[in-house]
C-alpha cells in the first residue's frame, strides 16, 4: 500500500492515496521505514483536495505521536496552525521544530568530524605501514 499511494500520489489521484494511505496506517503490519512518506502523502493529497485545515490538523498530530523525532512534522503543524490563527500554538511548533533541527545538524557535523578523524588516523597508518614494507623490501 505504501507503493500504491505513492505511485497515486505521483499520478494526482489524491482519493487513492489517502485510501491507500490509510490503509496502510491501519494495517496489522508495522513498516520499519515509510511511515513519514506515509503521513506527507496523507497530508498533501488532504491539502490538494482542499480538505478543511482543521481536518488536516487531527493528521499532522498523529504523525508527531507515531514518529516525534521528526521535525518536520512540527514544522507542518506550525504552518497549519498559522492558517487557522491559531498563532501562539503555532510559534511554540515552529520553536520545537528549529530546536529539534539545530540538534539533528549538531548532531550530523559531530558525526562528520569523528568520520574525518577516523579517516586521518587510518590514512596516517597506512601511510606508515607503507613506509615500513617500502623501507624492508629496498633492504632485500
Amino acid at each position: 500500500d505504501i507503493t500504491l499511494a505513492d505511485c497515486y500520489m505521483g499520478l494526482g489521484d489524491y482519493e487513492k492515496v489517502i485510501y491507500h494511505v490509510k490503509k496502510a496506517l491501519n494495517s496489522p503490519t508495522k513498516e520499519l521505514t515509510g511511515r513519514g512518506r506515509l503521513y506527507r502523502n496523507l497530508m498533501n493529497a488532504m491539502r490538494n483536495l482542499n480538505y478543511p485545515d482543521e481536518e488536516i490538523l487531527p493528521v499532522i498530530d498523529e504523525a508527531i505521536k507515531t514518529l516525534p523525532q521528526l521535525p518536520e512534522f512540527y514544522a507542518e503543524r506550525a504552518i497549519n496552525l498559522c492558517d487557522l490563527n491559531r498563532l501562539d500554538e503555532a510559534y511554540d511548533s515552529f520553536k520545537k521544530s528549529l530546536k529539534m533541527w539545530k540538534n539533528m545538524i549538531a548532531r550530523r557535523k559531530m558525526r562528520i568530524a569523528n568520520a574525518s578523524k577516523f579517516a586521518l588516523k587510518t590514512i596516517k597508518t597506512i601511510k606508515r605501514t607503507a613506509w615500513r614494507v617500502i623501507s624492508v623490501l629496498m633492504v632485500n
